[in-house]
């Protein structure tokens, strides 16, 4: 665990120094929303013996924070979501997310900033009596962090560095088949321009993974190294 504490203080000191303050500053746009539906089920836990029907109604909250300069572009969208089941309380669940970026174009220099979280639920089944599998509401957390930089040296010469953390948690996934696990990719990438239309690209990543079926990270790590080399054209 102490390289994964590692990286992920990496990814914070990227993160920070991706901002700029003029973030902060600048005026934002706020464009509010709410969506309202319905929807009829006829089988909402998918049983084949006794199927159950309901009527779903989804109500989301959100809304859209919006800043673009010259040179930074953030935006920022918090939003809640619930759908609540008329004849099956138990499936009834809420969900809050919050997506961030910010990027800053300077003249050979891009920084970037990308964080997603959300709480929400996930339907999975669990033995009932030891005879039969029901589906039950299982609370998630995930949190996403990727931080990167691009930085052109020449007109023809630029290299990409970004590190992506991926979190996912279940607050009680005992007797489920859901897992917790951990997965961290760095990439660096070189890129040689040779037309508009031709590009040369040879990447080194490294991904690391852990979960736990238990409901615990543990140290069991699965690493992956991956070279490659491509051309591309647009």
């Amino acid at each position: 665990m102490n390289r994964i504490k590692g990286l992920n203080a990496y990814a914070l000191v990227l993160a920070v120094a991706c901002l700029d303050s003029s973030v902060f500053a600048a005026e934002w746009q706020i464009d509010p929303y709410m969506k309202a539906t319905a929807r009829f089920d006829d089988n909402v836990r998918f049983s084949v013996l006794d199927a159950k029907s309901s009527t779903v109604g989804v109500i989301e909250l959100g809304a859209d924070f919006k800043n673009e300069s010259e040179v930074v572009k953030t935006e920022l969208s918090p939003r809640i979501h619930y759908s609540g089941y008329a004849s099956d309380g138990d499936l009834s669940n809420d969900a809050q997310f919050l997506d961030f970026s910010t990027r800053s174009v300077g003249e050979r220099s891009t920084p970037s900033l990308d964080i997603n979280l959300s709480r929400d639920s996930a339907l999975d089944s669990i033995a009932d009596a030891g005879v039969s599998n029901v589906l039950v509401n299982e609370q998630r957390n995930r949190w996403t962090v990727k931080p990167a930089w691009h930085y052109r040296f020449t007109e023809q010469d630029a290299l990409d560095l970004s590190l992506k953390v991926d979190s996912l948690s279940y607050e009680d996934a005992a007797g489920t088949s859901l897992v917790d696990y951990v997965n961290q990719t760095a990439q660096l990438s070189y890129i040689r321009s040779f037309t508009e239309i031709n590009d040369f690209e040879i990447r080194f990543s490294q991904t690391e993974y852990e979960s736990d079926p238990n409901g615990a990270v543990n140290s069991d790590k699965t690493p992956k190294e991956k070279v490659s080399a491509d051309t591309t054209g647009v």
